[in-house]
């Protein structure tokens, strides 16, 4: 059943009694209590006509191409925009000016390609800023450096070749950066020193073409707790490597899912034998061969997914330290 007749539905039948606003017209947005969803209208430009006490707004799957500032006047208890899925190529600075209660700010899908230095310069009460899947290929200055209440930042799915994000300390309560499917080959020790004052917990950079480790890559961000290299091809020797670099981190949980870890031996997690790792994700790797102490540097393991795997060399010694596993998955080939 369609949108459009469940709403004329249940406005005929009186079954939404807290819905502000029903109207016949197809292109009406869905309002409850604090709540305005306009999303899957064809909307070319921002509603004039909605409660000016919203604090959420949904504008996704519309065909906008740009926020004039001055149509979010009205708006100005918003705590919410999402505007994913649109056509959109800039943001205006004044938006933030505008909304100056936004916490979280969903700009997914459109097609931003360049940020200044004042793009997010009054969001300065944002936790949360979403800008994957759009055409921003490199980072310049420092667009991010009044954020200093964002919490999550993800820049997945955009064209970057660099961690490189600012020039100057910032993003000091970040906690989560996304990163994944993007052109990032390289992590250099400069790369994240922006983060150098940072709480960063969770680093995502799955998806992403890496052949070289830097010295001291991670230095600036030792309080990370989660690394994701998904779908990274590293293979032995630079699973060795990325180990070694987070010697000096609070490394907890690891994921190395589809990286061509064909084979592990008691040097490869050799360097988090410092660290207190709990989870250890090497599926979907072909993984086949276990050598002798693999994971002996690793005594306070809990967790470690092996699925999907093709191991067929095992010896008595293949999991030798793992004394505080609570689930191992473990597939073996016929």
């Amino acid at each position: 059943m369609s949108r459009s007749l469940l709403w004329h539905i249940s406005c005929f039948l009186g079954l939404l009694p807290f819905w502000i606003q029903c109207t016949s017209s197809a292109n009406s947005c869905a309002v409850w209590h604090e709540v305005a969803d306009c999303s899957h209208l064809k909307l070319t430009q921002i509603p004039d006509d909605l409660p000016a006490n919203i604090t959420v707004l949904n504008l996704t799957h519309n065909q906008l191409r740009k926020l004039p500032p001055a149509n979010f006047t009205r708006y100005s208890q918003l705590t919410i925009l999402d505007a994913g899925f649109n056509s959109i190529s800039k943001l205006e600075p004044e938006l933030c000016q505008k909304l100056p209660l936004l916490g979280i700010l969903n700009f997914q899908h459109n097609e931003l390609y360049q940020l200044s230095d004042k793009t997010f310069i009054f969001c300065r009460n944002l936790t949360e800023l979403h800008l994957r899947y759009n055409l921003i290929h490199k980072i310049q200055n420092n667009p991010f450096k009044g954020l200093k209440n964002l919490i999550k930042l993800d820049l997945s799915h955009n064209g970057l070749s660099s961690t490189k994000l600012g020039t100057q300390l910032q993003l000091e309560n970040l906690q989560e950066l996304l990163l994944s499917n993007n052109k990032i080959h390289v992590l250099k020790r400069e790369e994240l020193d922006f983060l150098g004052n940072s709480s960063l917990k969770k680093l995502e950079l799955s998806s992403n073409q890496i052949k070289e480790f830097s010295p001291g890559c991670f230095h600036a961000i030792g309080k990370l707790f989660g690394l994701s290299l998904n779908n990274a091809q590293l293979g032995a020797s630079l699973t060795e490597n990325l180990c070694q670099e987070l010697s000096n981190t609070s490394i907890q949980t690891l994921s190395l899912s589809s990286t061509q870890l064909y084979r592990t031996s008691n040097t490869t997690f050799a360097g988090l034998k410092q660290t207190n790792l709990t989870v250890l994700d090497l599926s979907y790797n072909g993984l086949n061969v276990i050598g002798n102490d693999s994971f002996a540097w690793l005594p306070h393991l809990e967790y470690l997914f092996l699925e999907y795997n093709n191991i067929v060399h095992l010896s008595s010694r293949s999991f030798y330290g793992l004394f505080n596993v609570r689930l191992m998955i473990l597939p073996f080939s016929g």
